[in-house]
């Protein structure tokens, strides 16, 4: 269930910031693409408990990774 995932860091320069707000805010892009987003630690662990298809895993790349961020990017990037 996670062979499929890609890690993306986010900067400034990456295009795939505005499709993250654009599903965010969007109920029309989240139904076009049959996507959404899960933020926070309680919902992002409980999708994993679950065995959800996370096809991706965004982060800041310009700020510091807690424990618990890096642990998921290791376990869900195997």
């Amino acid at each position: 269930w996670r062979l499929f995932m890609k890690i993306i860091p986010l900067t400034k320069e990456t295009n795939e910031i505005q499709r993250v707000l654009a599903l965010r805010s969007s109920r029309n892009h989240r139904y076009r693409y049959r996507e959404f987003i899960i933020e926070g630690r309680i919902a992002i662990d409980e999708a994993v408990e679950r065995r959800w298809k996370i096809k991706a895993l965004f982060y800041n790349k310009d700020r510091q990774l807690s424990s618990w961020a890096q642990h998921h990017l290791a376990y869900l990037s195997c």
